[in-house]
């Protein structure tokens, strides 16, 4: 089997892990200043909910790449999806590289099941939901 193939099979089993969930959309934010404190991706289920959420915090000591960190949110927010949980507590150090900027992250992971959603989220979930009307 070649790489190529490998890949889309992985492509089709995630996809098909997706619409198992109901997820109908998937939406990747950042939170900025001055340079990227975090990227942010939230599966939104059918009822227009957000079904989970995954984060990832970049470190004072990290160059930071877009690319990684967007995939690193979205295979947390697939992570607690499938785990049907939330889990990687944000650590003290990563709370204040977060808090210091007075972000608010209202749930305490990095992998969130059904979080509470954020005031930019609820921005979002209203778009949608006019535009699903």
């Amino acid at each position: 089997m070649k790489a190529g193939s490998r890949k889309l099979g992985k492509v089709r089993e995630l996809s098909e892990l997706l619409n198992s969930h109901k997820i109908i959309q998937s939406f990747t934010y950042y939170h900025t200043e001055r340079e990227n404190i975090f990227t942010a991706c939230i599966l939104i289920d059918a009822d227009k909910h957000i079904a989970a959420r995954g984060v990832s915090i970049k470190s004072d000591l990290d160059a930071h790449r877009k690319s990684e960190a967007q995939t690193k949110a979205f295979g947390r927010a697939v992570k607690a999806l499938v785990q049907k949980k939330s889990g990687l507590p944000i650590t003290r150090l990563e709370v204040y590289s977060v808090w210091r900027t007075h972000c608010i992250l209202p749930d305490p992971y990095k992998s969130a099941y059904y979080p509470q959603p954020t005031a930019e989220e609820q921005k979002m979930l209203s778009k949608i939901r006019r535009e699903h009307e």
